[in-house]
């Protein structure tokens, strides 16, 4: 069957811009920037069920042979693009800026356009992340308030995980709502120091506290700090204490103790003086950039990776930090992008969510060497002819968990000697010799395995040295690096 898509797209134009058979006038914008466009009521009811709704219960006035109706919260440059897409279902975003976007996308949900909806949202996040990133507190706004912006609410959340600074530095961080930042301050996955947590809401308790105009907290009353523990109420008991060091505590927190409750500052106190916590503590956030593993996994990592021999209590601060320097889901699963970012990169760990025996697992390892720079960079190597090469490092780990972001299901093992550990090769994703394998295009092909082999003990029960094929659904490498001293302020 023949198809004649561009003539009808182009007579469905010609009847837009050049038809006065026209049976509505739409004014849309304010005073200062409005215009009058003529429609037909046939193709807005067949293409906006908003329409379809307010032309039959007559929400518009009629002047003449003409239906007038009001849109003065649409710009006039956002409307003409949404009436082109009604007539012609064509709509090019591709010049637009990214408010005008984010406008239509606003406009096309309140007169139930879906389709332009979903597009416009791919197109913020595809074509305009440097405009939503500057402006996340206004997309977080709108992805609460619209169910059907699900797409940017995603996307705010990953930001949120794996970039915070974006809105807690944001010039509107003090217009969030109070809702808004309860909502934020409960994520465990929040990846950022909890100091600094404490700091932005110190911050913006300040701003939002009418008649507390004085910035000294040195010259503070008590009614200053009973109107700033009244503002804050909601929040001081999702702060995680405890993840904020002495020295920290002391410096920062303690100026502010007359807004904490009595019971808390008792506990945080004691908590310095003799470490002992008190029986119920919120769990620690993800202060790494990962999406994959929280801090309490990252700490366990760090013990592993200090011979600390242990799967019990994890130690509340660890010494390193872990810099993400791939992911999959932002950089490619291609082995060749892995290649150019990791290489010749040091002291790097793996995490992976594996789709094994049915479940999502998380896997992965310590390597304190690279991943493959020139043969030369290191004496304990071996060139095999495929071009496929080995490093002999006796301090690399491989583990596992069974649940993402949960330390009781952990395993881990080491090499018992200083046999072949890691292996690479032009094609190849992270390789723990003999072991852990992550292929190239792991998402989509079963281009992954496991199998206990080389390494002292399997880290997934019951594996008797079979083959176990997996996809993964993300992995992610971190530089691993001692922590520095921070003399900030």
């Amino acid at each position: 069957m023949p198809e004649f898509t561009k003539n009808l797209i182009r007579d469905l134009a010609g009847i837009l811009e050049h038809s006065d058979e026209y049976n509505i006038v739409i004014g849309v914008g304010d005073p200062a920037n409005y215009r009058e466009f003529q429609a037909h009521s046939l193709i807005l009811r067949a293409r906006s069920p908003y329409f379809r709704v307010a032309l039959s219960r007559d929400w518009a006035k009629k002047d003449g042979n003409s239906f007038v109706f009001k849109k003065p919260n649409i710009t006039p440059k956002v409307f003409a693009l949404i009436l082109k897409y009604m007539y012609t279902g064509v709509v090019n975003l591709d010049d637009q800026v990214g408010s005008d976007v984010f406008e239509l996308l606003v406009a096309a949900d309140e007169l139930e356009i879906n389709e332009l909806i979903n597009y416009a949202q791919t197109h913020l996040i595809e074509s305009k992340s440097s405009w939503l990133e500057e402006n996340i507190v206004t997309v977080l706004h709108a992805a609460n308030l619209h169910e059907s912006f699900k797409t940017l609410k995603n996307y705010s959340s990953r930001i949120l995980a794996e970039s915070p600074h974006f809105i807690f530095r944001s010039d509107d961080f003090f217009s969030l709502e109070e809702s808004e930042l309860i909502l934020l301050l409960k994520r465990q996955d929040l990846g950022m120091e909890e100091i600094e947590v404490w700091n932005s809401i110190i911050d913006w308790g300040i701003s939002n506290t009418a008649h507390l105009k004085e910035q000294d907290v040195s010259k503070w009353v008590a009614a200053d700090f009973l109107a700033l523990a009244d503002t804050l109420h909601q929040f001081l008991p999702l702060i995680r204490y405890y993840d904020i060091s002495r020295e920290d505590y002391f410096d920062k927190v303690a100026l502010y103790e007359q807004i904490l409750p009595k019971n808390i500052v008792a506990e945080i106190l004691a908590f310095h003086n003799n470490n002992r916590l008190p029986e119920h503590v919120l769990p620690s956030r993800s202060a790494i950039p990962s999406v994959i593993i929280n801090s309490d996994q990252a700490a366990l990592i760090s013990l592993w990776i200090d011979r600390q021999e242990t799967s019990g209590e994890v130690k509340r601060k660890n010494p390193y930090e872990f810099n993400l320097i791939f992911r999959g889901s932002r950089d490619g699963f291609e082995a060749s992008k892995f290649r150019e970012l990791c290489a010749h990169v040091t002291n790097t760990v793996v995490v992976a969510i594996a789709k094994i025996n049915g479940t999502d697992r998380v896997m992965g390892g310590y390597n304190p060497s690279h991943w493959g720079g020139h043969i030369a960079d290191s004496m304990n190597a071996y060139l095999y002819p495929n071009n496929e090469q080995h490093i002999f490092n006796s301090d690399t780990i491989i583990f596992s968990f069974e649940k993402s972001r949960d330390i009781t299901s952990a395993k881990f093992s080491r090499r018992v000697d200083s046999d072949q550990t890691i292996g690479f090769h032009p094609f190849y994703g992270p390789y723990f010799y003999g072991d852990l394998f992550i292929g190239n295009k792991c998402n989509v092909n079963a281009t992954c395995w496991y199998r206990h082999c080389n390494f002292e003990h399997s880290i997934i029960e019951g594996n008797n040295r079979k083959k176990q094929n997996f996809k993964v659904e993300n992995y992610e490498v971190f530089h691993v690096v001692p922590k520095r001293i921070s003399n900030s302020n």
